[in-house]
């Protein structure tokens, strides 16, 4: 993420200096034309999980890695795909003297996106919309315990498998200073049909229909170049 953020204000402040441009001047110049392919690294992401425990607060992924982006463009419709290996810890507690119980674990997650993109305003600060068809796989491992429910206390490791495929409608703006370099944030919604493995004490296993927003679903910088 810091190298990102050196990275973007690096092209900014070229971009001032650069021929006289002014980052904030957005009329369409002859730079701004989209070049056939562009290639991004993923800095930053926010993305929803699919299974949370059955928890009241969401489930957050945020990424170890930087994500991959490429897309192709014709015009101003775009070919796109992308890759991210993301993480989280988590820890769950009913602090009901009762029925207590305490959930923790760390989970790891990977998401492969394919689908199209409209660019609907361009130039140096271009706004797009996409749909996305998206498939992903989490796992998870951490301990369980607790008492309540006329059990006497419960100790014990699970590990739980899921995996998701559904569609992504995504907005977003990206800031073009150079001819050959952007700057990229977008916001998705997913509609996921998933299935969840659980394997613990009593394995069992679980099937829904989700819906999931990422605030932050890429926050990226991305290098535009012709063949």
């Amino acid at each position: 993420m810091r190298l990102f953020i050196l990275c973007a204000l690096f092209i900014i402040h070229n971009s001032v200096n650069a021929e006289g441009m002014c980052p904030c001047s957005f009329v369409k110049g002859k730079d701004t034309s989209a070049l056939k392919y562009e290639l991004g690294i993923n800095a930053y992401t926010v993305q929803e999980a699919v299974f949370n425990f059955w928890s009241p607060s969401t489930f957050h992924y945020y990424n170890t890695l930087p994500g991959l982006r490429f897309k192709l463009h014709q015009n101003n419709y775009s070919l796109r795909a992308g890759f991210d290996h993301l993480s989280n810890t988590y820890l769950l507690k009913d602090t009901n003297p009762l029925n207590w119980q305490m959930i923790k674990g760390s989970s790891q997650m990977n998401t492969f996106r394919i689908g199209f993109e409209k660019t609907m305003i361009e130039g140096p600060l271009a706004i797009y919309t996409a749909a996305d068809l998206v498939y992903a796989n989490a796992h998870y491992k951490g301990n369980d315990q607790g008492y309540g429910d006329f059990n006497p206390g419960w100790n014990y490791d699970y590990t739980l498998a899921a995996k998701a495929i559904g569609v992504s409608p995504a907005i977003g703006i990206k800031y073009r200073p150079f001819k050959h370099w952007s700057v990229g944030l977008e916001t998705q919604l997913n509609l996921m049909y998933y299935k969840v493995n659980y394997q613990a004490l009593n394995a069992y296993k679980e099937s829904g229909i989700a819906l999931l927003f990422n605030p932050i679903g890429s926050l990226s910088l991305n290098y535009h170049f012709n063949r």
